[in-house]
């Protein structure tokens, strides 16, 4: 299964509703966290080959409130942005 990096546990110190930020790895395709979208602090990193592999799979699922994608490469970000099928597209 996934491993939590950091997180993955209730932050008692601010109240009984809230959930730690956590960060997952070894995540992959057949997990519920890929097909489900988690109003949470949760985020789950995925490995990639292609950003065609990376389209394909994020505009895979049923919804996509938001999407975000992390690049140096300025032409990279324009053909994720413009190929990505969701609500909103964040760009760092």
């Amino acid at each position: 299964g996934a491993k939590v990096v950091v997180g993955g546990s209730l932050a008692t110190e601010v109240g009984d509703m809230f959930f730690k930020p956590t960060l997952l790895i070894n995540t992959n395709d057949s997990m519920r966290i890929s097909k489900e979208e988690t109003f949470g602090p949760v985020v789950p990193f995925f490995k990639f080959s292609t950003e065609e592999e990376v389209i394909q799979r994020a505009n895979g699922v049923p919804f996509g409130l938001a999407s975000y994608l992390f690049t140096k490469d300025l032409g990279r970000a324009i053909r994720m942005s413009e190929a990505l099928e969701c609500g909103i597209v964040g760009v760092n």
